[in-house]
């Protein structure tokens, strides 16, 4: 549902209709790592994660989502995001 690449890295976000993000390294084919921790409303309506965008330096993630809520996430990634 929503995509955004990383302004100094290779790294790309992805989220869908399952309320999870995905951090996709482009340089490695390794597993992404998920960030968790947007609300499944329903099993009647439908869960998505609307929109993602990084910050100008890539520090931040702010994710919007069906649950009427913004998630902001400090992403390292030499560690995992927390």
């Amino acid at each position: 549902m929503s995509l955004d690449l990383h302004p100094t890295t290779k790294y790309v976000a992805s989220a869908g209709m399952d309320n999870v993000i995905l951090l996709w390294d482009l340089t490695k084919q390794t597993q992404p790592k998920k960030l968790l921790g947007h609300k499944v409303i329903s099993c009647l309506i439908q869960n998505q994660i609307h929109d993602l965008k990084f910050s100008p330096n890539g520090s931040l993630l702010v994710s919007a989502s069906s649950d009427e809520s913004l998630k902001f996430w400090e992403v390292d990634f030499d560690t995992q995001a927390k």
